[in-house]
């Protein structure tokens, strides 16, 4: 017996009151019954029998005809299947099918139960009574000139709702009479009812059914129990859906409103399947998707929450909500949506929960009662600064899902969601209304939606899906197909609708015009440009008066948003020597550098203009001036001062120290400065409200000291002494993320060394140290340290350090190249002509000793001027330090957090002077290059396979904006460009030259047109790398065999502008009959 197989035990086989034995098997049903001797005997075999149906299925015998044995009856979710005995063969055959008891026509497992047989007119044939979809029913089998037939007789003209929608529970023949008595539950009670023996009339069927005595009569409240399908087809707005098409980008986008729960007074769901032609796969396949609502944060690697960004997606658009810590309360935070001013949100951080109140609803995130979803992230204490032996003893949400919306009159909906699944994502699980509504869905083991359930008090609605491989194929609603889906070239090609309609799609490939989205800006002499958060600076320097001149752009270098001008800023006197520029959210600060002074000029954004707030015109050169992200600090060597612009857009100038150390440095980051004196460090960190915290620490060491101290153990000049300690101060204090890095060089004995110290901060309310650690790393040891100094000429110079006076001095050990080679000749040459010359041996060894001390005072006169020179005699770029994605670059060195300690990786100091690298890209791409005189390739991997030749071996000659492109322009040639993403290389024209201020989103270049025109052109970077965009052009719908519709889709190339997404158009003209001219089209 196979696993799948049933037994259970019929009534009512042939006359004999003996029960019979029924087994199921996957296609066949078997009868046994039990012999006199107590032997099982089979009966018969059904073939080809129905599989189990899961919802509701019933084996029955009835008598309607006088043979011995009686008609089989299956009732199964697809309606009544009746089998008959023919003797002649032996076997029971398929005589009859209907639809009448299937679940399209209302009928369920409650329902199919009530069936029991009855013999109403006394003719020895049975009726099948039952409590069906629309009341008590009460079915006859009847012979016409069609065949046979079950035909209801019971009189629907009753409406005694206890009768009518009564559940037979017991059938007993009325001794004396052909009648019988039916007890009825009615939901409150039973009632007891009676059968008058059925007259038929002359019709072959009747048209009214027997009279219906009752007795007892009790009127109880009685409510139908019924439901119906409700079929999509009908459901659906197919009009809406005929033209699958974005406008904008062109593209295929279809959305079905599959799941959707209507209530007016209460709260509706509405769920859509969409279909975009993106590589994205999800519970659907590729490119569909039922969009989850939820709200997410990016918190950027930050502790503050200044920096984080928040955003809801609703039906699968991204809305970014803004902070507003000003409206905060105790326990919740605010927020708001720019230009809906109607939607309230409010976040508590102790429950995790965030509702969402607009208009008369409120959606509740993340959690509700003992309702919870949400996505978290497991971070140690010290985050962002963790590492992999790190112990994650933090949470961090990152995603909070809708569990719960609610009307203002009471009405709700809760949703349910199943574990994360891993490269997946979340899904749902269910959604349950206060009305007693609810949607159930069902995946398979594969991770695919294989069907939804729509339970509504009043209907019904079963949704399948059927995929091939990797593709949604067809959505079907109780076993009929609703959609149908065909696919070539991995897109959607053809959708069939539950109207049968089919809609066969086009697509064309449209090539861009990449000239046409530049944008050029005209200059002087030499520009610089400075980027802002929204905005691109250009300073320049003009013809007449030797002023600077600052336009600003957006970041394509357009004239469009509010921060940009069409006219220029003038800045400045004559005499300029150099200058930068600060450039903040709502800030500029332009700094001019002068002989003996700084002029400082701080202009504020205030939504309409730029507006100049401050102007210092003698700024000391030796001030400080730095800016984080809002906010600009100021040190005349006497305060310490910060502006800020509050959240009603003023511009703030708060004194934060009134007084100084007599040495001090002052090191900026995001969201906050920090000054380090001789022994304390103070830290200042900006809040949520721009406010200011003050924190402080002990410094782990004497920078100042320990800086003067090695350099006073060097034989230096003053000047470049002074020089030498503004580079060991200059990056003597850095942060990196949430540490603090302190580097000084310390000199122990002979041996010279980087002592690094990390102190790990908290910034959560005023900076307080966590922990500290030392890294001690080595640079060089003055016993055997050697020094290589080369020249241009090939001349390589080795110099030493020697002790005297307990002071270090350079001295030059030996030298090799064209110079010494010079020399060693014109030595010899010398001794050569001394032999020749006939003197005698002591003339000779007179002469040589001449010669030698004048080759001495020769090389004695290169080393004092190669010793002068170098003054001292090391790589400084070691003593620099430099942050990356895996920490913190000095001595040579990567230090590394592993979570427990910083952790010291070697750099060959021919990688750190980029005579080798050897760097991978990312995309399956690497940057290489194997000797000092090798040019910086491109290289594909894994076939390591050279892609694009930079022809130049200076790293000031390359820019690489890795994984979009690089570009490169040796002196003398033309500016070119690799782009990873098409693996194409791109040539300009001479009169252009590389801007290595180009990034991720524009790049820019210097058009030269004669000796006083240029112009910085701005060019997006994704016009590079969308020379071709592949729309949707053509739909071909197909009504019936005769009729074929089809409409085009027309696009124009200078309609284009580009976007995060791509290709986007401003407007489409749509030619009905492929017809361009029917309707006045001009394209």
């Amino acid at each position: 017996m196979q696993p799948s197989s049933t037994i259970s035990l019929v009534e009512r086989y042939d006359n004999n009151a003996q029960l019979s034995i029924a087994l199921r098997t996957a296609a066949e049903l078997k009868l046994f019954r039990f012999d006199n001797q107590y032997q099982l005997k089979e009966l018969a075999t059904v073939k080809d029998f129905l599989p189990l149906d899961d919802e509701y299925d019933r084996i029955m015998f009835a008598k309607f005809d006088d043979a011995n044995i009686n008609d089989l009856l299956h009732f199964t979710t697809k309606g009544l299947t009746m089998y008959r005995f023919f003797e002649e063969s032996g076997v029971f055959e398929k005589v009859y099918y209907s639809t009448a008891f299937s679940k399209l026509r209302g009928w369920n497992r409650r329902t199919i139960e009530s069936i029991a047989t009855v013999n109403i007119d006394g003719d020895k044939w049975d009726e099948l009574m039952a409590s069906g979809p629309r009341g008590l029913c009460l079915y006859r089998p009847v012979f016409g000139n069609d065949g046979f037939e079950l035909v209801n007789i019971f009189d629907e003209t009753i409406e005694d709702g206890e009768m009518r929608y009564g559940i037979p529970k017991l059938t007993t023949k009325l001794a004396d009479s052909d009648g019988f008595n039916v007890l009825l539950f009615t939901g409150a009670n039973l009632v007891s009812v009676q059968t008058k023996p059925y007259i038929p009339r002359i019709y072959d069927v009747p048209s009214a059914a027997q009279t219906v005595v009752k007795a007892n009569a009790v009127a109880p409240l009685l409510v139908p129990q019924k439901k119906y399908i409700v079929w999509l087809h009908d459901q659906l707005d197919l009009n809406s859906m005929l033209q699958p098409l974005n406008p904008h980008a062109g593209t295929v986008e279809l959305s079905i409103p599959l799941i959707e729960l209507p209530n007016a007074f209460g709260v509706s769901v509405r769920k859509y399947v969409q279909y975009k032609n993106i590589p994205f796969e999800s519970f659907f396949g590729r490119g569909w998707s039922l969009p989850l609502d939820y709200i997410s944060v990016e918190r950027k690697n930050s502790a503050f929450l200044q920096d984080h960004d928040y955003a809801v997606l609703k039906n699968n658009n991204r809305i970014i909500l803004k902070r507003y810590p000003h409206l905060d309360s105790v326990d919740c935070w605010s927020f708001e949506i720019d230009g809906f001013k109607q939607a309230t949100i409010k976040y508590y951080p102790s429950k995790e929960r965030w509702e969402m109140t607009m208009e008369d609803r409120t959606f509740v995130y993340g959690a509700w009662e003992n309702l919870s979803k949400r996505r978290e992230e497991d971070v140690c204490a010290s985050w962002p600064l963790c590492g992999e032996k790190s112990a994650n003893e933090r949470k961090l949400p990152s995603r909070w899902y809708l569990v719960h919306e609610e009307s203002k009159y009471g009405a709700y909906a809760n949703y349910y969601y199943d574990p994360l699944v891993e490269g997946k994502g979340d899904r749902l699980a269910r959604i349950e209304l206060s009305s007693g509504s609810s949607v159930s869905f069902k995946y398979s083991e594969q991770n695919k939606l294989v069907n939804f359930k729509v339970n509504t008090t009043c209907y019904e609605q079963n949704v399948s899906f059927e995929y091939e491989g990797n593709w949604l194929k067809q959505i079907n609603q109780e076993d009929r197909p609703l959609f149908k889906f065909d696919y070539k070239d991995d897109r959607m090609w053809k959708i069939v609708y539950p109207n049968r309609l089919e809609s066969m799609l086009e697509y064309s490939d449209v090539q861009i015009d990449r000239t046409r989205f530049e944008e050029a800006v005209p200059v002087d002499l030499n520009p610089t440009i400075y980027y802002g958060p929204d905005y691109t600076v250009i300073l320049d320097k003009e013809f007449e008066d030797d002023r600077v001149a600052i336009t600003i752009r957006n970041l394509l270098g357009g004239t469009d948003g509010p921060k940009a001008m069409k006219e220029k800023l003038h800045f400045g006197q004559p005499g300029i020597k150099s200058h930068t520029i600060h450039a903040l959210e709502d800030m500029l600060v332009v700094v001019l550098i002068y002989g003996s002074q700084k002029e400082v000029t701080v202009l504020q954004f205030t939504g309409k203009d730029w507006v100049e707030k401050e102007y210092i015109s003698d700024f000391p050169l030796d001030a400080v001036i730095s800016v984080g992200k809002k906010f600009v600090v100021l040190c005349d060597l006497k305060t310490l001062r910060v502006l800020t612009i509050n959240h009603k857009g003023n511009l703030n100038d708060t004194e934060v120290q009134k007084s100084l150390p007599p040495k001090f440095l002052i090191q900026t980051f995001g969201n906050g400065f920090l000054m380090c004196s001789a022994s304390s460090i103070d830290v200042w960190t900006m809040g949520i409200k721009n406010e200011w915290q003050k924190g402080s620490t002990q410094a782990p060491t004497n920078i100042f000291t320990d800086i003067d101290k090695l350099l006073n153990a060097f034989v230096l000049d003053a000047e470049f002494s002074t020089a030498l300690r503004k580079g060991f101060l200059a990056d003597a204090v850095t942060v990196y993320q949430n540490a603090i890095v302190i580097r000084v060089p310390v000199l122990d004995g002979q041996k010279l060394n980087l002592k690094v110290f990390f102190l790990i901060m908290n910034y959560d309310r005023g900076a307080t140290q966590v922990s500290k650690q030392t890294v001690q790393i080595p640079i060089a040891n003055f016993d055997t340290y050697e020094y290589d100094m080369p020249t241009k000429d090939g001349d390589v110079f080795k110099l030493h350090y020697k002790v005297q006076n307990n002071k270090y001095v350079l001295k030059l050990k030996s030298m090799k190249g064209p110079l010494n080679n010079s020399l060693t000749e014109q030595k010899q040459k010398s001794y050569k002509q001394i032999e020749a010359s006939g003197e005698a041996a002591a003339k000779k060894a007179q002469y040589k000793k001449e010669v030698d001390e004048k080759f001495a005072e020769e090389v004695d006169n290169i080393s004092q001027t190669v010793v002068s020179k170098a003054q001292f005699a090391m790589d400084l770029s070691q003593f620099g330090v430099l942050t990356n994605q895996h920490g913190v670059v000095t001595g040579n060195v990567q230090l590394s957090f592993d979570g427990q300690s910083w952790q010291q990786q070697p750099i060959d100091p021919a990688t750190m002077r980029m005579e080798k690298v050897d760097q991978p890209l990312g995309a399956g791409f690497k940057l290489a290059k194997y000797s000092y005189q090798d040019t910086f390739k491109v290289y594909e991997m894994p076939r390591h396979a050279v892609v694009y030749d930079t022809q130049t071996n200076n790293p000031q000659e390359i820019q690489v904006v890795a994984p979009r492109y690089i570009q490169s322009q040796p002196a003398g040639k033309r500016l070119s460009m690799f782009f990873f993403h098409t693996k194409e290389t791109i040539q300009q024209p001479a009169n252009v030259t590389m801007v290595r201020a180009s990034n991720t989103i524009s790049l820019v270049t210097v058009r030269h047109v004669n000796e006083t025109s240029k112009f910085v052109v701005f060019r997006p970077v994704d016009s590079f790398l969308l020379k071709m965009t592949s729309l949707f052009t053509k739909q071909r719908v197909r009504l019936d065999q005769e009729e074929l519709r089809i409409s085009s889709y027309n696009y124009h190339p200078r309609d284009v502008h580009l976007s995060s997404e791509g290709a986007m158009f401003y407007r489409v003209k749509v030619a009905p009959g492929d017809n361009e001219k029917r309707f006045g089209w001009i394209f």
